[in-house]
């Protein structure tokens, strides 16, 4: 049984690194819910400006009333709270502010 082990454990320990360099490739995941985003040419804006900041952003909903990002960085999670407020200035949604918080989700609401 000892020597199954031992020579499988170089087999199982390539395969975790590989599946951990996969998995990490684009970088840590957030997520973001911005509320009340009428205006989706203002939307379009944050998504580029806020991509600039980032490794890469996914916009994967619109709706007038919430729009969701995947967010993708190495960056600790006040560098990335950092990004969405410069990206929130530059895009003219300056009234933007937080309704919630809890390890890598953010919620804002535009509020309009």
């Amino acid at each position: 049984m000892a020597s199954s082990v031992w020579a499988a454990m170089p087999k199982m320990v390539a395969q975790s690194k590989e599946l951990l360099r996969v998995s990490l490739q684009r970088g840590i995941r957030f997520d973001l819910v911005l509320q009340k985003t009428q205006d989706g040419r203002a939307v379009s804006l944050f998504r580029r400006a806020l991509a600039g900041k980032l490794r890469e952003v996914e916009q994967v909903s619109y709706s007038p009333e919430e729009t969701r990002f995947y967010l993708y960085s190495f960056q600790p999670r006040d560098k990335v709270e950092d990004a969405i407020y410069a990206a929130a200035q530059a895009s003219g949604l300056r009234d933007l502010y937080p309704v919630f918080m809890r390890g890598r989700t953010f919620t804002f609401s535009t509020g309009k």
